[in-house]
């Protein structure tokens, strides 16, 4: 029998053994749905009483595939369907997938390029019987001929360009539906061979940041596996280099729609580079074939990150793994850390730390291992320990803080982020996340991008509010300003000479751009270097140019944000024989409903030793997190962090519960001891 999915209703007759109807409760009834490769899934069912020993099971299913029911009537199995097959539904726009996922795609003018789709449905099951004949493509975009075919598409385009294409399906875009598109002529795309393929071309510089230079210059552009160079000759022979970005995903480029030979490239915080070329086409298929040489054909951050921790674990180990175990004191937490480490080489700072804890009979399992490094984390990047600071109003971003004695702590702060690092190259059962926020020019710094007017808007919004919008938007004259800033009772030039440059609108916004990489870069320069001296040992920055600096926070700290629906999908419920145990797993998930995030991020610290997730969410926690039940009454709830286990009492009222989880993750969710 073939059925829509969602839907599915069998009626139940039940009789004594002498056939007459038998009075029957639908608590006493349980469904298992089997599937064709004996897997079981827990349905969504609702059992009505039709009559007199009669029942109606309505069951809704999400995945496509052939199930037998299988009901149980107190724990005993008493009666199997016949099979039922559910088909995949309608194609949904978005869950249909542009399968290739590069930021460019490259086709020759007047050929056919074909783009692999695949449609699935709302609940994600692949559409087998659909074809893709309500796909379009987004206007304004010279396409000459378009063919649907059975996931896939077909293109011919009709002139040479950079375009931005969508693809739609019922005017919504489809995952991966955005992309750019260069149209090559022949000529072009056969010269990008590498025995053809040229490293440098010349184009006219227009302009940096929205500075126009006084009169026109000829300028060179060369590229390499690793970097787009813009540079100039000074007396033909003396090369400067105006501008430069790194080959990676980070890196955009636009071409004008009015003029196809101008060319803008940016690194998205506001460094961007105008030229004219009419080689830019070239220019921009050169960049992306060295970039698809380099990081292959990533898009997403699944997908880089999957690149990134495969290549960092072949860089790191060539065998398993090793560890070390730390003994640290609880009480002087980073002192004893940085006691206990101060003698490692970079290969010992590369294994695994299982920690002892002094006065504590905890076995490290990984539990206490991530406990400890949240802990750290939130004591020696916090704003009391000295080495970083708050840039704005919002108090969980940090940011480094002038304090050029104290290096060697910076150095250390590196190395053990970049340890933290290193347990993702692991798989998820080893994952040590850390729950600092560092700001946004600082993330850029560590990938080795300049930092810019918008990282001080975004790091700092108060004094972007307070002082830079008021530059930009009104007259300077009267303000007395000069390329120079107060820090304390001292004055600090920009540049040598800046404090005797007076600040007039033609140049304000170049002393704001001075401003910002003062406030972020130039004052804390000796700190981050060290920081990075550290952190590089371990992990080569050519690892990471495939991030921005979004993406290297999700790396650094995994997703911040706790799905309460995520954690009831992904948690595994013990099969207690204790009668009152499922109804007080009711209560449990009722009082986590009610919680607020920061409550339920003290949750997770309670149970799995961090309070942040993978970037997946609950499905990467290896195991999965596991309630278990205790029939003692008058005792809190606890946790085994290794196994990402929450050992659950038997408790009267939802109440008793909340009280007693509440008392537990914000009492006792640090600390170990064997139970």
């Amino acid at each position: 029998m073939e059925l829509r999915l969602e839907s599915a209703s069998v009626k139940l007759k039940f009789r004594d053994y002498q056939k007459r109807r038998y009075q029957i409760i639908s608590d006493d009834i349980s469904v298992v749905i089997e599937g064709e490769d004996n897997c079981n899934i827990k349905p969504q069912y609702k059992i009505t009483k039709v009559d007199s020993g009669e029942l109606k099971v309505d069951a809704r299913i999400f995945i496509a595939g052939t199930y037998t029911f299988k009901f149980y009537y107190r724990d005993h199995d008493c009666f199997h369907s016949e099979k039922f097959n559910f088909a995949s539904g309608p194609a949904f726009a978005s869950n249909i997938t542009k399968l290739t996922n590069f930021p460019a795609e490259d086709c020759i003018v007047h050929e056919i390029f074909t783009i692999p789709i695949e449609l699935r449905d709302e609940h994600n099951n692949l559409c087998l019987t659909y074809n893709a004949s309500n796909l379009e493509m987004s206007k304004n975009f010279p396409v000459g001929f378009c063919r649907f075919k059975t996931n896939e598409l077909d293109l011919i385009v009709n002139e040479v360009g950079f375009f931005t294409v969508d693809i739609l399906f019922h005017q919504c875009v489809i995952k991966n539906g955005s992309f750019n598109l260069l149209c090559l002529t022949e000529s072009e795309y056969r010269s990008l061979t590498p025995e053809r393929m040229k490293d440098y071309f010349e184009a006219d510089f227009i302009s940096k940041n929205d500075q126009t230079p006084h009169r026109k210059r000829r300028i060179y552009v060369y590229l390499n596996s690793r970097r787009i160079h813009f540079r100039q000759y000074l007396f033909c022979i003396i090369p400067k280099n105006i501008a430069s970005y790194r080959i990676s995903p980070v890196t955009k480029f636009t071409l004008s729609p009015s003029d196809q030979d101008l060319l803008t490239v940016s690194s998205g915080f506001g460094n961007r580079i105008t030229v004219r070329a009419a080689t830019a086409r070239m220019i921009i298929a050169t960049f992306y074939h060295f970039l698809c040489k380099s990081v292959g054909k990533l898009e997403s951050f699944e997908e880089k990150q999957k690149n990134f921790l495969t290549k960092l674990y072949k860089h790191s180990f060539t065998t398993v793994r090793q560890k070390t175990e730390l003994f640290i004191n609880r009480e002087n937490l980073i002192q004893s850390t940085i006691e206990a480490t101060k003698n490692f080489s970079d290969a010992a700072w590369a294994k695994r730390f299982e920690i002892r804890f002094d006065n504590e009979r905890g076995l490290d399992w990984g539990g206490i291992r991530r406990e400890w490094a949240t802990v750290l984390s939130q004591q020696i990047f916090g704003n009391d320990y000295g080495l970083f600071e708050t840039l704005g109003d919002d108090m969980s971003v940090v940011h480094p803080k002038p304090n050029s004695n104290r290096l060697g702590e910076f150095k250390f702060c590196g190395k053990f982020l970049a340890n933290s690092l290193l347990s993702l190259s692991e798989g998820s059962s080893y994952i040590q996340l850390i729950p600092t926020r560092f700001s946004r020019s600082f993330l850029a710094l560590i990938l080795g991008l300049p930092v810019s007017l918008k990282h001080l808007e975004i790091d700092n919004p108060s004094m972007y509010e307070r002082r830079v919008k008021y530059i930009l938007e009104n007259p300077v004259e009267d303000l007395e300003l000069c390329f120079a800033e107060e820090e304390g009772t001292e004055e600090v030039e920009f540049y040598q000479g800046g404090a005797k440059e007076e600040v007039t609108d033609e140049n304000k916004l170049r002393y704001l751009h001075y401003l910002a990489q003062y406030r972020l870069h130039t004052r804390v320069n000796k700190e981050i270097e060290a920081f990075l001296e550290g952190f590089n040992a371990l992990i080569p920055s050519n690892l990471l140019e495939v991030f921005d600096e979004n993406e290297l926070e999700l790396l650094f700290c995994g997703s911040s944000e706790i799905s309460v629906s995520d954690m009831k999908a992904h948690t595994n419920v013990e099969n207690s024989t204790h009668p009152k145990f499922q109804q007080n797993v009711k209560y449990f998930w009722s009082v986590v409903e009610s919680m607020t995030q920061t409550e339920l991020a003290r949750l997770i610290q309670f149970i799995t030793g961090s309070c942040r997730l993978p970037v997946a969410g609950f499905k990467d926690l290896v195991p999965n997190l596991q309630i278990t039940c205790i029939p003692n009454p008058n005792r809190l709830p606890s946790s085994h962090t290794c196994f990402n286990e929450l050992c659950l009492p038997i408790y009267s009222s939802d109440g008793e519960l909340h009280r007693s989880l509440l008392t537990a993750i914000n009492d006792g969710c640090t600390g170990f001891e064997l139970v």
